[in-house]
């Protein structure tokens, strides 16, 4: 063998070498490929399976996301459409104020005289809040008026005035479900609700719904061992509110007039009762000095009876001696005519006898 020929046999076997490790590194790639394929695969297949059950309810009772999203459209149905993000101007004082609204005008938008429920947004420091029932009156491009459909109280007309927004707009009242507060501790919902106005009894209503129910909870409340809280339709109890602020409204209103006529009249009362007393003390007064002069009067009248007595006394005595005066009189009366008569007739007599 020559020598080229060994050296050509040194350079194949070097080769064979690199094509060796080549060869050895490619099949180890390979392995290492298709191990890490076969993991995909199984990853896969896991995730599928995941997202299968994700798609699909199961026998747990677990909704899967085709039940859950046909329930989120039901919901969505029932709630109707929504406006978010409307920038409201300063109301006033009737509670009209105009609202920015991105598109409010177009085909299925708002339209004129639809009636909507306003609630402020709110934030961190302030909370969701219901400012009340509205009729569209105006609508532009990017804005409408809003009337209120019933009287607004004055903590309503503060609330509304003092709301400075972002406001959202509901087509329908927001319907009350036990889903709405499930997912929220007890302190959570414990702080939706206001201790000067909501009454504690309403408060644990909703504390508890979801709860361990009580032996004294009603039977229609208790499902399953739960305390199941009664939904309420906000809409009519809303609407009953307004009624109820109306009617006490006006008996307030009449009330306040009859007060004011009986504070008057109690006044009037008084003044009398001033006028009286003043009198009261007048005659008081006048009795006093007309009680003197009754006792001034009682000891002159005494002594006039003294005086009457006695000239009546002397009366008395003129008379019988008048009396007597008078008897002597005609005494002498009788006497007198008897004398003349005698005298008339002893001349009668002396006259017959001349002749």
């Amino acid at each position: 063998m020559s020598l080229w020929n060994k050296i050509l046999l040194g350079l194949i076997f070097v080769a064979s070498l690199g094509f060796f490790y080549t060869a050895a590194r490619t099949l180890k790639t390979q392995k290492s490929w298709r191990e890490y394929a076969q993991g995909l695969q199984h990853k896969l297949t896991a995730q599928l399976e995941e997202n299968r059950k994700l798609l699909e309810s199961d026998e747990a009772g677990n909704k899967g996301i085709r039940r859950l999203s046909t329930d989120l459209q039901r919901l969505l149905i029932n709630r109707g459409r929504i406006w978010q993000k409307c920038e409201p101007q300063r109301a006033a004082a009737n509670g009209q104020v105009a609202v920015g609204v991105e598109q409010a005008a177009g085909p299925g938008k708002i339209t004129d005289k639809m009636v909507l429920y306003v609630f402020e947004e709110g934030d961190d420091q302030q909370p969701r809040e219901y400012l009340g029932e509205f009729k569209v009156g105006e609508v532009a491009e990017n804005k409408i008026g809003l009337a209120p459909t019933m009287a607004l109280t004055g903590r309503e007309l503060k609330r509304l005035t003092g709301s400075k927004g972002p406001w959202t707009l509901y087509e329908l009242m927001p319907a009350d479900r036990h889903l709405a507060f499930s997912d929220l501790p007890e302190d959570d919902r414990r702080a939706l609700f206001s201790k000067d106005i909501v009454p504690k009894e309403v408060v644990e209503e909703y504390v508890r719904d979801g709860h361990a129910a009580r032996a004294d909870d009603p039977k229609q409340c208790q499902v399953d061992g739960k305390y199941v809280r009664p939904l309420r339709d906000y809409k009519e109890l809303f609407r009953s509110y307004q009624t109820d602020h109306t009617l006490f409204v006006d008996v307030t209103a009449v009330l306040e007039h009859d007060q004011k006529y009986l504070n008057d009249a109690k006044d009037d009362a008084d003044r009398q009762v001033q006028f009286a007393q003043q009198y009261v003390t007048s005659l008081k007064t006048e009795y006093g000095v007309a009680a003197k002069e009754q006792r001034a009067a009682g000891g002159f009248r005494a002594l006039l009876e003294q005086r009457l007595a006695a000239i009546q006394d002397r009366v008395a005595k003129l008379i019988a001696g008048n009396q007597g005066i008078a008897a002597e009189i005609t005494n002498l009366q009788v006497q007198a005519a008897r004398w003349i008569d005698a005298r008339t007739k002893t001349m009668a007599q002396s006259g017959a006898g001349n002749r």
